[in-house]
């Protein structure tokens, strides 16, 4: 035959066989519509003919023990590799904040994580879309010719984890096996603003610690994984940090006058300085450091600096009438500076579009924190207790009692609601208005920030123990003090030591704290319970014997010699108290115990000359 007609002859039986294999894919796409191509298998489960949801299934019921059946080890890094018994870790059902850590290894250390630890499992939908998604692509008729007449297409699994708690499992594994990213930040202390350079850290970032997990609990063979040790960059580098800092400093630089009527006031670095914050704002690299004013800390500091001027206005309260009966006294406006508009302007001034440093306070009516319509909403109908103790302080002291009975009076506590002395007064900070005085702390006298508020949370602690009221969280003092009763006082120190007492009446409980120059009252309001409270002391019982030390003074002569410190021997003391019902029958019986620390004498001597 010519060579031609060879050449033709084969080209047509090329052809035709091309035609029929076109064919034979039409076909079968045909036949096969919403189906898996016959021949497509997942890690050896054939599920060709099958719909998504068929071998979504089938792979689910099949082959999700492979993924979940055994655990996949975390290495720390390449020396915890021969490491032959790695630490498993633990979690309960609900995620991973119990998780226990167990090290192992002396190069190093691993992990043998259970699948229910991060949540992973077959990605059953995921592989059933890849293995529609065969023959049906560009390059959909190989593909299919592959699957049917090549040996057929098997797809590897697919895993999947919760993210939020492998980021869980990863904060707590790189706790001991990398150093984690600390942002450059600012601190203001006053006028001193500086930078905390922070550093970069070392370990993996979350996603692809998430990613390698996905990958080892799919891989039937290697299912190990090793943390990365990539530098992990600052998001707020110190030079950021530092160029925010610059902009503070030039913000508080120069004074600000406050003019109100016939009154003029310098605001000064440090009062601008302890009211800014420098907060980070944006996320990951696009993380910046933006300086702003502390609308709350401004607007104590400016109304401390001002002082009293206009009318302040007076809130609604409770009162009882000559039958006894519950009234409320309604509140009253007052008139003064407007000292939120002043914030905004300052905040302006300082860190918006600037201008003179001068801000002209204008006036407004104040209106009370506490209205009568307030009051009624309530269904008060009794007072259910009353205390009050007396003090002689120093002008600080009392301005502290003052901040913190500003912050509880007009507290309401719902029924079956726990009060915390700590999380309402909030803690104590010269910009939230509280000064330094006399504070008990390690059984020593010292001034603190805040000091003397104790006195407020033991008279809150007598009225809500005189309304019958469960008390779950108080501490005495470890000095015994005098002025107290005998038992009864109550300690508090932010943010751990707290004072909390519970509603466990039908209604809601209205707290109104009153103080004066020489008295804090704690009255208690709510529905009416009948309750009465009888108290019993104990006898006193001597504790530990104190000790006598000598503190030596080269300013005083050697002839000098006094007791400066009086001994006191430690003592203990228990208080019962019993709630009776209004019947009589006893509701409860508690009892309050008190320990208090001995107190070293001290003598003093001179050795001057």
């Amino acid at each position: 035959m010519p060579r031609k007609g060879l050449l033709r002859r084969i080209g047509l039986v090329l052809a035709a066989v091309v035609a029929v294999i076109v064919l034979a894919g039409v076909v079968d796409l045909a036949t096969s519509a919403g189906k898996i191509c016959r021949g497509v298998s997942i890690s050896g489960l054939d599920v060709g003919g099958m719909t998504r949801a068929e071998a979504a299934q089938a792979v689910e019921q099949q082959l999700g023990s492979r993924v979940s059946g055994q655990p996949v080890t975390v290495y720390a890094n390449r020396a915890a590799v021969t490491d032959d018994t790695p630490g498993e870790v633990t979690s309960s059902d609900a995620g991973v904040t119990q998780m226990e850590a167990v090290l192992s290894g002396s190069d190093g250390s691993s992990w043998s994580i259970p699948a229910r630890t991060v949540g992973a499992a077959i990605d059953a939908d995921g592989l059933a879309d890849r293995a529609y998604q065969v023959g049906r692509g560009a390059s959909g008729l190989s593909e299919r010719f592959s699957a049917r007449f090549g040996g057929g297409v098997d797809l590897p699994l697919l895993a999947t984890v919760d993210d939020e708690r492998a980021s869980e499992l990863l904060v707590a594994l790189t706790e001991v096996s990398a150093t984690p990213m600390v942002d450059a930040q600012v601190v203001t202390d006053g006028s001193k603003v500086s930078v905390v350079e922070g550093h970069e850290g070392v370990g993996t970032t979350p996603e692809a610690f998430s990613d390698k997990l996905e990958a080892a609990f799919a891989d039937q063979d290697e299912r190990s994984l090793m943390l990365d040790a990539n530098a992990i960059p600052q998001d707020v580098t110190p030079q950021e940090a530092e160029a925010a800092a610059a902009k503070v400093r030039a913000a508080i630089a120069d004074p600000v006058t406050l003019s109100y009527q016939d009154g003029t006031w310098q605001l000064t670095a440090e009062e601008l300085g302890e009211w800014t914050v420098v907060q980070p704002q944006g996320e990951g690299l696009d993380k910046t450091l933006v300086p702003e004013l502390d609308a709350d800390a401004a607007l104590i500091g400016l109304e401390s600096v001002v002082g009293s001027v206009g009318t302040a206005p007076i809130n609604a309260s409770f009162m009882l009438d000559a039958d006894g009966d519950v009234q409320i006294q309604n509140s009253k406006d007052g008139s003064g500076p407007d000292f939120a508009a002043a914030v905004s302007q300052l905040e302006n001034l300082l860190y918006g579009t600037g201008g003179t440093r001068s801000i002209q306070l204008s006036t407004s009516a104040l209106t009370p924190k506490i209205t009568a319509d307030y009051l009624r909403s309530l269904g008060v109908n009794a007072k259910l207790s009353e205390y009050q103790t007396t003090f002689e302080s120093s002008e600080e002291r009392i301005n502290n009692i003052h901040q913190a009975a500003a912050y509880l009076n007009g507290t309401v506590v719902a029924p079956g609601e726990t009060f915390s002395f700590n999380g309402t007064v909030g803690e104590r900070t010269t910009a939230r208005g509280f000064m330094a005085a006399g504070a008990i702390k390690d059984n020593k006298v010292v001034d603190e920030v805040g000091g003397g508020i104790c006195q407020v949370a033991t008279t809150v602690f007598n009225a809500a123990y005189q309304a019958g009221l469960p008390i779950p969280v108080r501490n005495n003092h470890t000095m015994y003090i005098s002025h107290y009763p005998d038992g009864l006082d109550a300690a508090v120190s932010w943010p751990d030591m707290d004072l909390k007492f519970t509603n466990d009446t039908d209604g809601a409980i209205y707290l109104a704290a009153i103080a004066t120059d020489d008295s804090i009252t704690v009255q208690l309001w709510g529905t009416r319970t009948g309750r009465t409270v009888s108290t019993k002391k104990g006898e006193w019982q001597v504790g530990d014997d104190f000790k006598r030390l000598t503190v030596k003074d080269g300013t005083l002569p050697s002839s000098y010699k006094e007791v400066t410190t009086r001994g006191v021997k430690g003592s203990k003391i228990t208080v019962t108290r019993t709630i009776c019902e209004e019947d009589g029958s006893v509701r409860k019986v508690d009892q309050f115990e008190s320990v208090y620390l001995p107190v070293n004498e001290v003598t003093t001597v001179g050795t001057g000359s």
